[in-house]
């Protein structure tokens, strides 16, 4: 009797851990069953969007913005530059004087034409008679004694070189300040007020039949046109198409001496802008 109450037990014993493996092997499955269902869900279902998501993850890591490291404040030295502009028999169109000062963060611009009257040499005379009689030197005093403006360097074009110049960018962005219907029998401009890119030959045209204030504001706009990063990383071929299309004193020393200084306004986030000169 007492045998067979020991096979009893064992029986029971084997019993009970066969249905223990069973229900454990079935709380695996629930639980793996769960888990990829969690999984799946977050991928939308679409096991695609595994290697998505961890191709977009490694982008936003590769493609973080970068803080801009460039800012005028590096940067000291003044310089300015007289543009002379003539027309085809060498009497003066304009001329402007652009006057960057680093040290106080300023661009000034100044711009008289043949008309304005100077004092020069003790008489009174027009910026016109001035160029006739002494050429750069005599714009170069005039500028200084009446305006307080001191060249160190020039740039002397004809009207078709300064259209050149104009054209080696592509296009200029210029705040036309009024409406333009302009005729003559040299030519006839049409121009709607607010901000538009010109081209070379619409530029100058503005340029030629505004006055002075106005003029200096488009410069102004010239300036803040071809002073970016997309130029002035590229600087070298077009300071050589520049220095073969006018005449200038700017040597290549001169360039090599400011350009590091141009790069750096050009990508700066605090640069400061150009402004009619006061």
């Amino acid at each position: 009797m007492r045998k067979n109450n020991i096979f009893k037990k064992q029986k029971k014993r084997n019993s009970f851990l066969k249905y223990f493996i069973i229900a454990f092997a079935l709380f695996l499955v629930i639980l793996a069953g769960f888990s990829a269902f969690t999984f799946m869900r977050s991928l939308d279902f679409d096991i695609d969007n595994l290697v998505n998501k961890s191709t977009s993850d490694s982008s936003l890591t590769e493609t973080e913005p970068m803080t801009n490291l460039y800012s005028v404040e590096s940067l000291n030295g003044k310089s300015t530059v007289l543009f002379i502009c003539v027309d085809l028999y060498n009497n003066l169109d304009f001329a402007f004087t652009v006057s960057t000062d680093y040290d106080g963060k300023t661009m000034g611009v100044k711009c008289v034409d043949k008309s304005v009257v100077a004092e020069y040499n003790g008489v009174q005379s027009d910026y016109g008679k001035i160029y006739s009689s002494d050429s750069v030197d005599g714009l170069k005093k005039a500028f200084s004694e009446n305006l307080e403006i001191q060249a160190e360097k020039y740039v002397l074009c004809s009207e078709a070189q300064f259209k050149e110049i104009l054209s080696l960018f592509d296009g200029i962005s210029v705040n036309v300040l009024d409406n333009v219907d302009y005729r003559s029998a040299d030519f006839n401009l049409e121009l709607d007020l607010g901000y538009q890119t010109l081209s070379d030959d619409y530029v100058f045209k503005y340029m030629l039949i505004s006055d002075n204030t106005v003029r200096e504001s488009i410069i102004c706009d010239i300036i803040n046109s071809v002073l970016l990063p997309e130029y002035t990383e590229n600087s070298g071929e077009l300071f050589k198409a520049f220095v073969n299309s006018c005449k200038t004193d700017i040597s290549i020393i001169d360039y090599s001496e400011e350009i590091e200084k141009l790069l750096v306004y050009s990508k700066a986030d605090d640069k400061f802008l150009p402004e009619i000169y006061k």
